[in-house]
């Protein structure tokens, strides 16, 4: 009988911090994904499609983004860049709910074909 009710309250903690944690998601095509320019740089005016996915924790603002999709890449060659915040902005841009995220980490690759994808995490804040 003792494990009986020390299972239903294993359970009913379990239950209550999945109902206090909540995590939203979105996921939005865009056409915001920054090509490369001739010089390897990332071009923001030069751009591409693709889908955007975030994930958001309600409860702790922690959020992670990811994209994948085509963009131009003058350069030729593979480019990856790391750890820049413009780099978090246009992972997330494209999914018009207003998120910014505060970077922890980010990165985004394209191949010389102008194949990318990138991802980012931090603390969002919605505006």
């Amino acid at each position: 009988m003792k494990l009986r009710g020390a299972i239903c309250a294993l359970v009913a903690m379990l239950v209550s911090s999945v109902v206090m944690a909540k995590v939203e998601r979105y996921q939005a095509e865009t056409d915001q994904l920054p090509g490369v320019d001739a010089t390897g740089m990332l071009d923001f005016n030069n751009t591409g499609s693709g889908i955007a996915k975030a994930t958001v924790n309600t409860r702790n603002g922690k959020a992670r983004g990811v994209v994948r999709g085509t963009v131009p890449n003058e350069s030729g060659k593979n480019a990856r860049f790391k750890g820049d915040q413009s780099v978090a902005d246009a992972i997330v841009s494209g999914l018009g709910v207003g998120i910014t995220v505060d970077l922890k980490r980010a990165v985004y690759s394209v191949n010389k074909k102008g194949k990318a994808s990138g991802a980012a995490s931090g603390v969002v804040s919605i505006n």
